[in-house]
């Protein structure tokens, strides 16, 4: 709480590097200090920058992380770092895209425009990726319901690299991939994965502790508005 207190007591954040920046974020994010004013101190000098050119794609995909894990919204500065995400997609490896691409959904800030504006660099991640960041970039295209049909039709490169993983997947994992099976289900699709990687995520999700994200939370309060009385 003191370094918290100090940063946000500074006059300005000139001296800092992106970093430096990241660093900070990162660490509250870790250390579950979901400390609003220190957050909302660094994504106002963040999105008052002239650019983001300083920023390397760890960078830009740690800083949303650690707002979505934290659980604190900015919209300006996640418009901010999906611009530049869009524009220098080429840069960004399997571990970034995977992790800047979850956070916007994690967050509830579902952004069409950059899901699907980053249909060639995640089509072209597929091959590097671990199990884990396969499952997050799923979830994510399922819960923002944004579909691009090239990035999983039945013969993409990211239908083999679940087959090819299929036993690495964790029981999160799995979980979000029973997501994304339903999601496809939900479109009508023909793409399908293994009957038995099928039952393994149906039956990981099935038995695991339910646990709402922020965009579930959001519309359990709308439903409470209306008077409503969702069952969680």
């Amino acid at each position: 709480r003191k370094v918290a207190d100090h940063i946000i007591a500074l006059d300005h954040l000139r001296k800092f590097t992106p970093q430096s920046l990241t660093n900070i974020l990162f660490a509250f994010a870790k250390a579950k200090e979901s400390n609003t004013r220190i957050f909302n101190r660094l994504a106002d000098h963040i999105v008052a920058l002239d650019n983001l050119g300083e920023f390397k794609p760890q960078h830009l995909s740690n800083s949303v992380w650690a707002y979505a894990t934290a659980n604190i919204p900015h919209p300006l500065l996640f418009d901010k770092i999906s611009n530049e995400a869009i524009a220098r997609q080429d840069e960004f490896n399997s571990q970034n895209i995977a992790n800047l691409l979850w956070s916007y959904a994690a967050i509830g800030q579902l952004d069409a425009h950059l899901y699907l504006s980053m249909e060639s660099a995640v089509t072209k991640c597929f091959e590097e990726c671990n199990s884990q960041e396969l499952a997050n970039i799923a979830w994510t295209y399922a819960v923002a319901n944004v579909h691009v049909p090239n990035l999983f039709d039945d013969h993409s490169t990211f239908v083999n690299a679940c087959i090819h993983m299929k036993d690495e997947f964790t029981i999160e994992a799995l979980c979000q991939l029973h997501q994304w099976i339903l999601w496809q289900r939900e479109l009508k699709s023909n793409v399908v994965l293994p009957s038995s990687l099928e039952y393994q995520c149906h039956d990981a999700f099935t038995a695991r502790v339910p646990c709402p994200s922020a965009l579930q939370n959001d519309v359990t309060t709308e439903l409470y508005c209306i008077r409503l009385e969702p069952k969680e």
